[in-house]
């Protein structure tokens, strides 16, 4: 059996870190996937773009004394979460064009509000869910 063969290339992101995306990817929309032989599926995971804005949510608690920052890793995992609860369009949207969802982070260990364009994948905002949140996102998991 020939061996596969894929090509990756570092994308640095504003705040120093990156990841290595397949060659050709769009930035904004970075899927990964794995292959793997024996007939094992390929699992393939969204994630937000967070250029603009991950500098605000991972300083939100020099604007809001008491709250978690939130790192944008974190808020993709909410994102990608299975058992999200989601509001389309999002309760605050003014333009109709955002969504939010409470999602969990297993890297956090906490439930996370996160806020999105749509369309564009683009991460908008992201903050530690309120009791009440947390409390509906673990009652919807029975």
């Amino acid at each position: 059996m020939g061996d596969l063969i894929h090509e990756y290339r570092w994308l640095p992101e504003l705040n120093g870190r990156g990841s290595w995306q397949p060659e050709g990817s769009i930035p904004t929309i970075a899927v990964r996937l794995t292959t793997v032989l024996h007939s094992q599926p390929v699992i393939s995971e969204r994630r937000l773009d967070w250029q603009y804005r991950s500098e605000y949510i991972v300083s939100r608690s020099s604007r809001y004394p008491g709250d978690a920052d939130i790192e944008p890793a974190w808020a993709n995992e909410a994102f990608v979460d299975d058992d999200a609860l989601g509001d389309s369009p999002g309760p605050a949207s003014k333009s109709g064009r955002s969504d939010r969802l409470v999602g969990y982070s297993r890297t956090a260990r906490m439930v996370i509000v996160v806020v999105y364009l749509r369309d564009e994948l683009i991460g908008v905002n992201a903050w530690k869910a309120n009791e009440t949140q947390t409390r509906r996102y673990w009652e919807d998991q029975r």
